[in-house]
């Protein structure tokens, strides 16, 4: 096992251009932890070191309960690396997909947490300039937590100005798009697409490509919460728009202001009593949206107290709220992401393996990563014939040999047991190719790897498919070179929707949906989702089969007036 430090590097969790980032264990703390290492030497002047060692350095300023810890910067060889807390909880981008809007009170919950640690990145001069449900992690100590700084910059007019368009598009601000100076209320317009997104399931400027998004959010106003099947209270609905302002100046002046205003409208339950109820949520959310307000642990006072007068309790309208939700609010049930999930960015984001399973059973998100878009959850099955792989035969021995004058009978020298042979792993198409966990890099760059005798895991990742994963055994005579087509196994479906809308497969959005590329999905039965803002939402089960095309219309005219 490859060590940096003291600390071992157990899978790969995200690999870039010149940085990648590992699972790691620390033996000393007895932890698991996050490490960041660089493909080049120190010695080199290169981009992505400068902003991993600021990314460092800004690291070691983040002493904060809603920030991701430092843990240590090194240099391993000439290869420089920093280690991170590992943070035991799904990211935010998981929670959409796999429950659809938050509960209200959740979504409230989620929002001062976000502002507190925003307001101390403010506070140490920085503005985080890349504000997304992927960055942001809800730990099961019930706590939110802010990560990922490699686009952090200082909050000075000089390097604002100068650094334009970065990020991620749908949280862009309007500045930032118009290549004006950033400041600490950029984030906060990537704070309302968030908290937005929270309660509605989607983005308030999503249109059907990034460059109609981003003029969206320059020229359009956000679609109003109740144009999307969400009930709120009008204070959401307020706050949103003021949050999603076009001019910086209509927006608070600050993360702390923001608090303020929230704590001067609404009686909030004190922070344990929310703490405790981000960690009943991340345990089990279904159970705790489907159950009542009054019945929740972490808020009985706020429920059964009547607010003063001059105050509304957020507990007595959401709990009419989510009333309202359960009855039209879209929730999405959809698979987790898996290792090597194409996100929304160029940064290449990856989940857990599955050997490194939560208190619940379920994969995490780590800090610093996002929630892939295009990947379903991988199957196991046995390579089959078309992969020449065949089972380990049994040891034969050879004959004795007489001697022909009658000596006594002698035995050859015996071969060597069979320990294992190098073999080339070759995909129709291209992937990144997994064994047992590890990464060796794409298909078309990789040549013979050594396995040993016996069974292997061998996944293969491409963000147009679904991930596959099969379970090999290596012997004597397995071939050399193993080829395998990936398509066959799969199934297509070629949606025409008229006149457009947003598209879930099982709950998790399509990015980039386009009605002439078919979508690669798993063998089985799909829960189809359309959504359009003033249509309505239509919903269509498929199955498919493997190696099989097959091809729907839709016409949300006509499907919505039914």
């Amino acid at each position: 096992m490859r060590q940096v430090g003291r600390f071992r590097l157990v899978a790969e969790v995200k690999r870039g251009d010149r940085i990648t980032t590992y699972r790691g264990y620390d033996p000393q703390e007895e932890r698991f932890v996050i490490v960041k290492l660089a493909s080049i030497p120190a010695t080199q002047e290169d981009p992505a070191l400068e902003r991993l060692r600021k990314e460092g350095e800004i690291y070691r300023k983040m002493d904060h309960p809603n920030i991701a810890q430092l843990i240590e910067i090194g240099v391993e060889g000439l290869y420089p690396y920093l280690v991170l807390e590992f943070i035991d909880g799904p990211g935010l981008r998981q929670i959409i997909r796999d429950y659809g809007p938050l509960p209200q009170d959740i979504a409230l919950f989620c929002l001062i947490d976000l502002l507190e640690g925003l307001q101390f990145i403010h506070d140490n001069h920085l503005i985080h300039r890349d504000l997304k449900p992927e960055n942001l992690i809800l730990a099961t100590e019930g706590r939110l937590k802010i990560c990922d700084f490699d686009l952090a910059l200082e909050n000075t007019p000089e390097a604002t100005a100068s650094n334009r368009l970065t990020g991620t598009v749908g949280y862009f601000a309007p500045e930032a798009i118009l290549g004006e100076p950033l400041s600490p209320q950029s984030d906060l317009f990537s704070t309302g697409v968030i908290l937005y997104e929270l309660l509605t399931g989607m983005r308030p400027f999503k249109r059907e490509s990034a460059k109609q998004e981003i003029t969206a959010i320059t020229q359009a106003p956000p679609i109003a919460l109740t144009k999307v099947g969400v009930v709120t209270e009008p204070f959401f609905e307020e706050l949103s728009q003021t949050l999603l302002a076009k001019h910086r100046e209509q927006r608070p002046a600050s993360a702390r202001q923001l608090l303020q205003h929230i704590e001067s409208r609404l009686q909030l339950p004190d922070p344990e009593q929310r703490q405790a109820a981000l960690a009943e949520f991340v345990r089990d959310p279904l159970a705790y949206q489907e159950r009542p307000l009054s019945e929740r642990k972490a808020t009985p006072d706020a429920v059964a107290d009547p607010a003063p007068a001059d105050k509304k309790s957020p507990f007595m309208w959401i709990a009419l709220a989510l009333a309202g939700l359960l009855g039209g609010s879209l929730y999405f049930l959809v698979f987790q992401p898996s290792v090597g999930e194409a996100p929304e960015t160029n940064k290449a984001v990856m989940q857990l393996p599955a050997s490194q399973p939560t208190a619940s059973g379920e994969q995490q998100p780590v800090a610093g990563t996002t929630e892939p878009d295009t990947l379903a959850q991988p199957q196991t099955a046995v390579a089959t014939n078309d992969s020449a792989l065949v089972a380990e035969p049994e040891s034969r021995k050879t004959p004795a040999i007489t001697s022909p004058v009658g000596q006594p009978q002698q035995e050859p020298p015996q071969a060597p047991p069979f320990a294992g042979k190098h073999i080339t792993i070759h995909s129709l198409p291209w992937a990144y190719i997994f064994v047992n966990g590890d990464s060796l890099g794409m298909s078309s760059d990789l040549g013979p790897v050594y396995l040993q005798a016996g069974q292997h895991s061998i996944a293969f990742v491409n963000p147009r498919l679904p991930r596959l994963e099969f379970t090999v055994e290596i012997s004597a005579d397995t071939p050399d070179t193993l080829q395998f087509d990936l398509l066959p196994r799969l199934g297509q479906l070629q949606l025409s929707i008229t006149p457009w809308a947003y598209v879930y497969v099982d709950g998790r959005e399509i990015k980039d949906f386009s009605s002439k590329t078919p979508l690669i999905l798993l063998p089985g039965e799909h829960s189809i989702r359309l959504i359009h803002p003033t249509l309505g939402s239509v919903e269509k089960r498929v199955l498919l089969k493997a190696g099989e095309l097959q091809r729907l219309s839709i016409n949300l005219f006509e499907e919505t007036q039914q």
